[in-house]
């Protein structure tokens, strides 16, 4: 008699439809109730609904990483969104340590890209010049404009913003490396877009101290942030190939 693998629930099709539609009503839900928070910022309901559905999500993004029979593949992957859940939480309770948490996320993520692509190459280092101009402007756009407009922006965040935008840049230069590997798109799109949340996460912790975030910035990061989450938690369980077969 064959035994049953208790994890093969955990890599089926009807689990992954599952979790896809998980993810997409968790990116309905918060864009809502962020939206709906930005238009009466003192709505204590609003505040209370984003601060549990925007943890939980992440949560269970992390556990749809972990549990499987992939674990070797995906173990970096889940303390990366394991990292992410902290960060949430820490967010939610209002203790604003969870910059910290989202760093241990990305070394995460470059230790897993590392060792996808076996180290570095000659042929990477051309990967890594759009994203290095792209850092340069954003740096600048940062330090000449965004910055000075907000003057009371502190010290400390000062030295986040290159640093922070360095190790975002690092990132998805290692995902893009990965081309031609499996996955390589899934791993690029998903590293891209979290790159661009981040970035502009960025941009709103300096519009933000002392005023309103804009509602561009503010639109834009909670468009991308589900995205990416759910893109990630999908590294290495080959969720695309469950559907194609």
């Amino acid at each position: 008699m064959k035994k049953i693998n208790k994890l093969d629930f955990f890599q089926s099709k009807i689990y992954n439809i599952i979790y896809l539609i998980l993810c997409v009503f968790s990116f309905i839900s918060i864009l809502i109730i962020q939206i709906l928070k930005q238009t009466d910022f003192n709505n204590q309901s609003y505040q209370l609904g984003i601060r549990i559905i925007v943890p939980l999500f992440v949560f269970v993004s992390f556990l749809y990483s972990l549990i499987t029979n992939k674990i070797k593949q995906t173990f970096l992957v889940s303390i990366a969104l394991f990292c992410c859940f902290i960060a949430e939480l820490l967010g939610s309770l209002k203790v604003d340590m969870n910059l910290i948490a989202f760093v241990f996320c990305h070394i995460s993520l470059i230790i897993y890209f590392l060792q996808k692509t076996h180290g570095f190459h000659k042929k990477d280092f051309l990967f890594l010049i759009p994203f290095f101009i792209i850092l340069i402007i954003y740096n600048l756009v940062c330090f000449l404009w965004w910055i000075p407009i907000h003057n009371n922006v502190g010290i400390i965040f000062k030295l986040a913003v290159p640093i922070y935008g360095a190790l975002l840049t690092f990132v998805v230069w290692r995902a893009l490396c990965t081309y031609k590997k499996d996955q390589w798109l899934l791993f690029f799109l998903g590293t891209l877009i979290f790159y661009l949340s981040d970035l502009n996460v960025v941009l709103e912790g300096i519009a933000g101290f002392g005023i309103t975030d804009p509602i561009a910035l503010f639109t834009f990061t909670w468009v991308t942030y589900p995205i990416a989450i759910s893109l990630l938690s999908m590294f290495g369980r080959n969720t695309l190939h469950v559907f194609l077969h």
